[in-house]
């Protein structure tokens, strides 16, 4: 598992490094050269990247981790403040909103409520057996002898 983690980050990696090949240089000499010197160091070398420049980059066949990589540089490097402050801020209005739907889902109240009430309705459908008392019994036996 961690060989396929480390092995999707290479290949991450290495998409980030062919794309930034397309980016302007005024750009990318804003990515610190730690970062970029990082990621052409643990790239996966034998990995070949089809980038189609006339196609954006959502439609492309790359990683998940490559796109957040990308919008990293972005938020970290690109954005200006005001745009680096609508970004967080969206970014938060969507965790919350996860959060909040991982909440309702798992909400353990609602969970043991439900089961409560599946335990209630089983019970209460339960048959109930009617006795006749003796004097019922007594009462019918006389009235069918008479009748």
């Amino acid at each position: 598992m961690e060989k396929k983690m480390r092995n999707s980050l290479q290949i991450a990696y290495a998409e980030v490094d062919k794309i930034l090949e397309y980016i302007p240089r005024a750009r990318v000499s804003q990515i610190p050269l730690s970062i970029r010197e990082m990621i052409k160091a643990r790239k996966q070398k034998d990995y070949r990247v089809n980038i189609n420049i006339e196609k954006p980059l959502e439609e492309q066949d790359l990683q998940r981790k490559t796109l957040v990589l990308l919008a990293i540089f972005h938020l970290e490097y690109w954005s200006r403040s005001e745009q680096r402050e609508e970004l967080l801020n969206l970014h938060w209005k969507y965790e919350k909103e996860k959060q909040e739907m991982q909440r309702r889902l798992y909400d353990t109240d609602e969970i043991f409520e439900e089961r409560k009430e599946q335990r209630n309705t089983q019970t209460s459908t339960a048959m109930i057996v009617y006795k006749e008392n003796i004097f019922q019994k007594l009462w019918h036996r006389l009235k069918s002898l008479f009748a």
